[in-house]
């Protein structure tokens, strides 16, 4: 317990103003917590109407400027990994957006618009579109418009393939399915396609050896030469599925949607790798590595899935690194001090909803879990650093500020500091 929680508890209350308007009042209750209401200037809607071809979004106020997104599960993934988060909402996404690729420029909308699918390349899938009001310096105006939409095939699907010359012009075979192009092969390289089933059944020995605080040896032997794939996961991550079977297949559904061919990420004889603090092991954690064959012929798990559990070496705690807060209402952000200036450390910010959803109610857990992402991401602090509530905080509710030193390894206990946001 921090030596703060020994002061006598205030209230105190401030108000922020834009342009002469009352918009944020803070009203801070405990050394430990925040609330903070937000209002919005003005309200601005947004109609969302769909063809097979394209939609169309209206909003309430044609002379308003505003920012919509089209997102869908792999675009939320992708932003999840480069924030350091296992996943977001595409309110969250929009905001990363302004916070990291806003350009006022380009990224601005006036008035009524229509999407075309085809001119703007949107391939047929399932999408959420996100709109809220933005202005020029990224400032959110409006609550969030949200609607969930599927884009049908828009284009016939069919198979192109131009017969070599015999000359020097280079051709290319385009390969369609369901609408897009799956592969584009210039003519010289495209002699045959060969596909390979794998017998059943396959063995892997699965090994781990040299195990450390961030670092362990993972040695993988088939029974023959098959392909397979091997890595690790956190053993939260790998118990939270009910059989391994569902695991694999997962996984390989995973590698699917980020690869497109991850053929060149499986070993075929014997293999292995030490993977380190780079490729994302932390010290005290548990962990399984695993490995599975894949059959090449449709890209499916070949049973069976070799697995071992192991647990890297507890990175040794700092005596007196603590972390104090203190929420600044003049900017709406919550200012992080530790103890100890030059020592690294790790903040995430969780709503209430999620950590009682994936976390068990720990707001410990969620950054124990989800550290080494975010360390390896490149978001760790040193020093003094400020926490931007209008940016982490998006809607009405809870928030866990969660805080704790990290070099290669957790070095002190978390500490939370709770927001309230109404």
């Amino acid at each position: 317990m921090k030596q703060l929680l020994l002061l006598i508890p205030f209230i105190a209350q401030w108000s922020f103003y834009n342009k002469g308007q009352l918009v944020l009042t803070a009203d801070e209750t405990d050394i430990d917590s925040v609330t903070v209401s937000m209002h919005f200037l003005e309200d601005l809607s947004f109609g969302i109407s769909q063809t097979d071809k394209s939609l169309t979004i209206t909003p309430s106020d044609l002379e308003r400027t505003y920012v919509w997104q089209l997102v869908d599960n792999s675009s939320l993934r992708q932003m999840a990994q480069l924030v350091g988060k296992r996943q977001i909402s595409a309110e969250e996404f929009w905001q990363y957006y302004i916070d990291m690729i806003f350009d006022p420029r380009y990224d601005l909308d006036c008035g009524v618009i229509e999407l075309n699918y085809e001119e703007r390349a949107i391939t047929p899938g399932t999408y959420t579109i996100i709109i809220a009001g933005c202005d020029s310096l990224g400032y959110r105006t409006s609550d969030f418009t949200t609607k969930r939409i599927g884009i049908g095939t828009h284009r016939r699907s069919m198979l192109y393939a131009a017969q070599p010359a015999v000359t020097d012009t280079l051709y290319y075979f385009e390969f369609w399915k369901d609408g897009r192009i799956v592969a584009e092969l210039p003519s010289d390289a495209v002699d045959s396609i060969t596909v390979s089933e794998v017998p059943k059944p396959v063995t892997l020995d699965l090994a781990v050896m040299d195990v450390g605080k961030t670092n362990a040896t993972i040695s993988v032997s088939p029974s023959y030469s098959v392909p397979y794939y091997f890595d690790y996961v956190q053993s939260s991550v790998f118990e939270s599925f009910p059989d391994d079977e569902t695991f694999a297949n997962r996984y390989i559904a995973f590698l699917k949607e980020n690869y497109q061919d991850f053929a060149p990420l499986l070993s075929h004889e014997q293999d292995s790798y030490t993977f380190t603090a780079q490729d994302g092991l932390a010290s005290g954690t548990d962990y399984y590595a695993f490995a599975f064959a894949v059959n090449m012929a449709d890209t499916t798990y070949v049973p069976h899935l070799a697995k071992q559990k192991f647990t890297t070496w507890q990175q040794s705690f700092i005596d007196g690194f603590t972390f104090d807060f203190k929420y600044l209402s003049e900017s709406n952000r919550i200012q992080i001090s530790p103890s100890i200036d030059d020592a690294p450390y790790v903040w995430s910010i969780w709503p209430e909803s999620e950590v009682n959803r994936d976390y068990g109610g720990s707001p410990e857990r969620a950054w124990k879990e989800n550290v080494s992402i975010t360390a390896g991401l490149g978001f760790i602090d040193t020093g003094i650093s400020y926490v931007n509530i209008a940016y982490e905080c998006l809607w009405p509710g809870k928030y866990y500020l969660t805080v704790a030193g990290y070099d290669n390894g957790q070095t002190t206990p978390v500490s939370v500091y709770v927001v309230t946001v109404e």
